[in-house]
């Protein structure tokens, strides 16, 4: 019975700070991508439909301070309440779902890659700091080279993993758009299927470039409020 109890306390499911910080993403998420929808910011003149979202940030934010599955339901809850009062453009929520997994997955993925990356790295460089210690010991020196670069090496990794999942995320939803989406627009409107090649050749130079900015945009925010993250984190002990 006691294991069982201490099983549940240590189930990030059933972890209540968790569950706590999760709701309130989830309610500052549907705000910021209802006021997205509502003061709608164009990127491009030609392409007004194209505009700023601006919850897109908390795609890299609740990765780190919720985790994996809690994040995958703030997704999939903020999308569902988006559907309801943005029905008119279901096609665009539906592709903007489909651009936050993408977004999610290849960060996370990204993250994890360089991290491996950087601890093979860092294993290798201190087995040469202990090669260059028994060195300088034989020789009568204690000294050795030390450095406390460990903020500069996250903020690094989280910088290198946000361009990966940039780069990764605009080449999918682009390649979605002229597979199936710009198709699904179409249907969706009445218009006739027959100038979908006109349609791609005019919109996808619009959105390679768009999503690259949007995500930017987005990402800077991200990296400049990533360091109270940690506070977050180390504070209510997520």
């Amino acid at each position: 019975m006691i294991d069982f109890k201490n099983n549940i306390k240590n189930n990030n499911i059933f972890n209540i700070k968790k569950i706590t910080i999760s709701s309130l993403f989830l309610s500052l998420m549907i705000i910021l991508s209802f006021t997205s929808n509502l003061a709608k910011v164009a990127i491009f003149p030609g392409a007004a439909f194209l505009h700023l979202e601006w919850a897109d940030f908390m795609i890299f934010v609740i990765y780190h301070v919720v985790g994996f599955w809690f994040g995958l339901i703030i997704i999939t809850l903020n999308i569902s309440i988006r559907f309801i009062y943005d029905s008119a453009d279901a096609v665009g929520v539906f592709a903007l779902f489909l651009l936050y997994i993408f977004l999610f997955l290849s960060y996370i993925g990204s993250y994890k890659f360089f991290t491996y990356i950087f601890k093979k790295f860092k294993n290798e460089k201190k087995d040469k700091k202990i090669i260059r210690f028994n060195q300088s010991h034989k020789l009568g020196s204690l000294k050795i080279e030390t450095s406390n670069n460990s903020k500069k090496q996250l903020f690094l990794l989280s910088l290198i993993s946000v361009i990966a999942a940039i780069l990764i995320t605009t080449f999918l939803i682009s390649l979605c758009n002229y597979l199936f989406i710009f198709r699904l627009y179409l249907l969706y409107l009445g218009l006739p299927t027959n100038s979908l090649k006109t349609y791609n050749s005019t919109i996808i130079p619009f959105i390679i470039p768009f999503n690259l900015i949007k995500l930017s945009i987005n990402a800077f925010i991200f990296l400049s409020i990533k360091p109270t993250l940690r506070i977050l984190i180390d504070k209510y002990g997520l």
